[in-house]
């Protein structure tokens, strides 16, 4: 088990990924080639404090909007926040619980590869003001360095809004953080270490031994991926002749992000993945700093769900003819509840 206390969400963002990217073997859990696993944690900050940009995980504000949407139900979270206002307020006994929603299983159709196959990976938030204010997150799994950094992004705009309605701001509110496996990704997660110069020094110019390999398998293994990113530079691969789209996500985002966005311009093409979108340099991403960023995302799904709600009402009243609603609904759009990932996430 790995506990530890943070001064702020921010510190224990690093200091938890920090813990598991320098690891030793035996701290480790899951060893293997793609990722890392480590079991039962529980980590704590004593404010909600959080310092990120949507920019530093190397993901678009439709990321964001994806994970709203896909986590957290509108009424449950109105209900959820009505019954912190009402009941916890000030010093009152109680715990208030957030469920969040199962997010449905997805396959890809290049390689049938099935994600979140065991769940949901945030299952839900608690609340509590006694002994002092605090928001516990329940995660089945995160994956740190990447996004596990947006899932804190949601608990700190969730203790914002508690906040509003209990007279708080979030440096009042403590965080706890329950995890059953935190991972690391060799390669997904490569933002992370450009997000500090030591530890981009560490990835960049730390000899890549077998030394290394018994003393920090983590970071070592993030250094076998890298190299990999600089061999395809070197021998001049375009981006659409990779075979792995997410693989080539990241590839461009380290090329706009790091490099510049002219460093791209030579790998511009390829035949292999058909999508034009891929195949230019990546643009340069906008900072959406977290106190920009809101549960706003919801606005559209309550909006459709108060609409159901009249159609209903005026249907069971007679107002109007069933075929009539049947024939609307072929109209709207399809499910609101999850936004598909922009082509290049």
């Amino acid at each position: 088990m790995f506990s530890e206390t943070y001064p702020t969400m921010t510190d224990l963002s690093y200091g938890l990924t920090k813990h598991m990217v320098y690891a030793k073997p035996e701290d480790l859990d899951v060893i293997n080639t793609m990722d890392f696993q480590l079991n039962n944690v529980m980590v704590k900050a004593e404010s909600c404090e959080y310092d990120f940009a949507l920019k530093q995980a190397w993901v678009t504000k439709n990321r964001w909007t994806s994970l709203v949407r896909q986590y957290l139900d509108p009424v449950a979270l109105d209900g959820f926040l009505g019954q912190v206002g009402a009941k916890l307020k000030g010093k009152k006994r109680g715990v208030a619980f957030l469920r969040t929603q199962m997010v449905a299983r997805r396959t890809t159709a290049s390689n049938n590869k099935e994600w979140r196959r065991w769940g949901s990976c945030m299952l839900g938030f608690s609340y509590t003001a006694l002994p002092r204010p605090q928001l516990t997150l329940h995660s089945r799994t995160t994956y740190l360095g990447y996004i596990g950094q947006l899932d804190l992004a949601l608990a700190h705009v969730l203790a914002r809004e508690i906040g509003l309605r209990v007279g708080l701001e979030p440096r009042d509110i403590a965080f706890v953080w329950v995890i059953d496996g935190a991972q690391f990704h060799s390669f997904k997660s490569l933002a992370w270490f450009f997000q500090n110069e030591r530890d981009a020094k560490f990835l960049t110019k730390k000899p890549h031994t077998d030394e290394l390999k018994k003393r920090a398998p983590v970071l070592w293994r993030a250094q076998h991926r890298f190299m990999e990113y600089l061999k395809m530079d070197e021998d001049g691969i375009l981006y659409c002749d990779l075979s792995f789209s997410q693989q080539l996500r990241i590839r461009r985002r380290y090329h706009t992000e790091v490099m510049g966005p002219d460093y791209g311009l030579p790998f511009e093409g390829g035949t292999r993945l058909k999508s034009a979108g891929m195949a230019v340099v990546a643009p340069e991403l906008p900072e959406n700093h977290v106190s920009t960023l809101d549960f706003s995302p919801l606005d559209l799904i309550r909006k459709r769900l108060t609409e159901d709600m009249v159609v209903d009402a005026e249907l069971k009243a007679g107002y109007i003819p069933k075929d009539d609603i049947e024939e609307d609904l072929d109209d709207l759009p399809g499910d609101l509840l999850v936004l598909e990932d922009e082509e290049d996430e």
